[in-house]
């Protein structure tokens, strides 16, 4: 078991097995525990409003919300590992790759993903294009005097 670094946290099927991130453990914990309840209520019709009941529709907003999250982040790494290998297609940013915009984005995506509850996530996260994200990562470092030279963006983040 390890922990993946923000540009090497997309190859889902080592992630599954081997990741001990911020955001793989709670990923994984909350799939289990949502697996367990299933399990205690799988003779339960569809209507039962029992407390077994309703803690696994909690337990499935928390697992719906983890993956929506998770599934946030290895998209983002994903476009962030692409930046870093073609020396950060956006040449407004520093060229290091360890210091430069793919790496402080992720950063900041990292924080981002504990802002908004369990129910935000479940319902609006998937919704939301990565180009929300990075213009709200630009907007907040415009906001906070740093803009890195970050023009907003409206497109996909590819690289070139």
């Amino acid at each position: 078991m390890q922990v993946f670094g923000p540009l090497e946290h997309h190859d889902y099927r080592v992630l599954d097995a081997e990741c001990i991130c911020h955001v793989c453990v709670p990923w994984r914990e909350r799939h289990r525990a949502l697996q367990e309840q299933q399990l205690k209520t799988q003779d339960h019709d569809i209507s039962c409003a029992c407390e077994e009941c309703r803690i696994k529709v909690q337990r499935r907003t928390a697992y719906l919300a983890a993956m929506n999250k998770r599934d946030l982040y290895c998209e983002a790494s994903w476009h962030a590992q692409l930046l870093t290998r073609n020396n950060n297609v956006f040449t407004v940013t520093v060229s290091d790759p360890v210091s430069g915009f793919a790496l402080v984005f992720m950063n900041w995506l990292g924080g981002e993903l504990n802002t908004r509850n369990d129910s935000w996530w479940e319902i609006r996260g998937l919704l939301l294009p990565l180009s929300h994200w990075f213009n709200r990562f630009s907007h907040a470092a415009a906001a906070s005097g740093h803009s890195l030279g970050i023009p907003q963006y409206s497109g996909n983040i590819v690289a070139s």
